[in-house]
Parts: structure tokens; sequence; C-alpha cells
């Protein structure tokens, strides 16, 4: 049957994965043009989302091929941007759902009166001869089967949604133990985006530049003395060092270089002071990327005294803006002693 449906193609077998492979490469093309290149990463965001959701109708219809999905690099997951292979679940489950739920829908009828044919949805289980789109469908109902109690689904008081699987389908996978430091409500969202980058290893630090032949050497841009990798240029660097020490005799507070964000959630005191800690720690993460950008620019470097007032105006700035309640205690204290300095 060679035609489309609402722009899928409709045939008796699956889909091959060289047959995937052309819309991947439609979505990349649109992703790596000349125009997307020069967005900034905020402005990137919403534009790789709307090209997925161009796309969104091929998750629904059925699984993909683990290969299709691996080819999705703009559907890695992360900062808003659905995980390719956890969405296709959550969508396919859906239709799961209607067969459950007997929806008024024309092929729901067709699947009870062909398939089911009065068994029990919750046990039934598919005989070999069957397509592999009902196969996929029956797959998925088992993965969602757990999230049901006596038939009803508990994650959204309206039944299943696509919204309420994919994010029950997320919560299993384990949760970075620096998530909450790095997308702390606090936090300047240019900064936790530099941080992120950071603890994903995600960077173009000279380390891994040198070694595909995009620079001469591999030398850190801001001591020029130790190979430039993400953990040298934020925790090991004599100058990101010099950084963090004024920053600590500013905030009054330790601030451990190894594994900064999960310790930074561990520290004593209260929840707003380790969220204004975390928030400073971000901003330390973001002026040390920009100082280093600055000299492989324009072969400038602030000194670490200006470094620390630039830290502090974006700081205060958003300290302004995010604290709207009056804070007393030991935190007033605190507070007005940073301030001061």
């Amino acid at each position: 049957m060679p035609f489309r449906y609402l722009g899928v193609p409709v045939q008796p077998t699956r889909l091959t994965k060289q047959e995937c492979s052309i819309r991947i490469e439609k979505m990349v093309s649109k992703i790596r043009n000349l125009g997307a290149r020069k967005l900034s990463y905020a402005e990137l965001k919403p534009f790789v989302i709307t090209i997925c959701g161009m796309e969104a109708l091929n998750f629904i219809v059925s699984l993909l091929l683990p290969g299709v999905l691996l080819r999705s690099q703009n559907k890695r997951g992360g900062l808003g941007i659905k995980k390719a292979d956890i969405w296709n679940i959550a969508t396919v489950a859906k239709l799961a759902y209607w067969i459950y739920s007997k929806a008024d829908r024309l092929w729901v009828r067709w699947v009870h009166q062909v398939y089911l044919e009065g068994s029990d949805w919750n046990s039934y289980k598919p005989p070999q001869d069957v397509s592999w789109t009902w196969k996929n469908i029956c797959k998925v109902k088992d993965i969602m089967s757990t999230g049901y109690i006596n038939g009803q689904w508990q994650h959204h008081e309206k039944g299943y949604t696509i919204r309420s699987g994919y994010e029950w389908l997320r919560a299993k996978d384990t949760k970075k133990p620096w998530y909450n430091q790095v997308w702390n409500q606090m936090n300047i969202p240019k900064h936790s985006l530099i941080t992120w980058m950071a603890m994903n290893k995600g960077m173009n630090v000279k380390d891994k530049l040198f070694k595909i032949g995009c620079c001469q050497d591999d030398k850190c841009l801001l001591c020029d003395l130790y190979p430039e990798t993400v953990d040298h240029l934020f925790f090991d660097c004599p100058y990101s060092r010099q950084i963090i020490r004024k920053v600590e005799t500013w905030c009054e507070s330790k601030i451990p270089f190894q594994n900064a964000m999960l310790r930074c959630s561990r520290k004593k005191g209260s929840t707003l002071k380790r969220k204004m800690i975390a928030m400073i720690l971000n901003a330390c993460y973001y002026q040390v990327c920009h100082q280093r950008n600055s000299v492989r620019v324009n072969q400038v470097m602030d000194s670490p005294e200006i470094v620390l007032k630039k830290i502090k105006e974006e700081c205060w700035s958003r300290i302004k803006g995010k604290i709207l309640f009056p804070v007393v205690g030991k935190d007033e204290k605190w507070m007005d002693r940073l301030m001061v300095r």
C-alpha cells in the first residue's frame, strides 16, 4: 500500500531503519542549517522542540526501532526536550489505554472484534501470527501495567495522558545527584545551562578538540600549564581556584572543588542558604567559562577581583528579583554581611 495518511507511510510491514532514516535526515538538516548555527542555546531550544513536534505523529503510530531512536540526536532528552525512547512508549501507551477504555473510535471497535474477541485486555497475550504494530501495542501495555491499580491509571485524575505516562516512565530513570542544585529556582538560567553542560562533560574543551585535530595543543587557555579538561577548567585550574577562594571569603562558606554540586546539597544550613550557595557556585562556573571564551576570542582575561565583582552584581540582582518575602533570623544576618562585603 504505497500511500501516506497524515504524512505517515501506510504499509503492511514495519518501517525499516533505512526508511526511517529519511525522516531523521530531514530533522537533522533543519537543525544544522546555516540559520540554526547562528542561534544561541536559548534560541535553539524552542527551534528544536518545534521541529521534534512536527514528527510527533511518527511516535504515536508505533514503536520505532532502537537504531532509529539512537540516531535521533536531537531527542536524547534534557533542557525540556523529551527523551525519544520514553516519549515513544508513552505515546503508544495512549493507544493501549483507548483499547482498555473502549474509546468511541472505529479502529478500537475493530480491535475488540477481530483481536480480543471478548478477552480481558489486561491479561491478553498476542499470538505469533499478528502484525508487528499490534505486538508493539501489547508490549507497551505490559510495560505500563504497574501504573494501573484496579484498572485505573494512578497518575492523573482524568485517566491516562501522554504527559503523565512520560513523567511516570521518566521517574524510573536515576536522577543525577546534582539535579536540584543545577536547576535550582534561584539560579540564573544561563548559568544553569553552562553548569549542566559541565556536569555532563558536554563542553568543547581543548582536550577534546585537540584529539579531533581542531586545535594545535590541549593546554588550558586560563593557566597555559595543564591539559584543558572539564574537571581542570572548573576545579583544578589555578585561576578558577583563585575565584573560588574569593567567593568562599565573600559568602563565608567552604565550597568543595570536586563533586561541588553534590556536596553543596549536603551542606548544613537553611534551605534558602543552600539555594543561594548553589546559585553563587553556578555563577562561578559561568564566569570561568566566560573568561575562557574571552581569552580564546579576544586574548583578554579579567583579574579574579573583577570576576568576583561580576558574580556579586549578578547574584544580588537575581536575589532582589526572586526573594519577595522578608528574611529573618540567621539568614537575615548572613545576607546583611554579604551586602556589606
